[in-house]
């Protein structure tokens, strides 16, 4: 009967990984569709980039 009990307690313990696993694919999902953003406008910056007058002007403005 111990037997049993050791594969359904390593059974169990196998079980717990895999959630724990699952979470942790879970959560770099999340990471990586929250770079993908950032990776995003950072693309739209480079097709877009400010002008030095712009900036500038913004310069003179923040100091002002």
């Amino acid at each position: 009967m111990s037997e049993i009990q050791e594969r359904h307690s390593k059974v169990a313990e196998i079980e717990a990984a895999l959630l724990e696993l699952n979470q942790i694919f879970l959560d770099l999902t999340t990471l990586v569709d929250g770079q993908g953003e950032l990776l995003d406008d950072i693309a739209t910056h480079v097709r877009f980039p400010i002008s030095p007058g712009y900036l500038f002007w913004c310069l003179v403005r923040f100091v002002h």
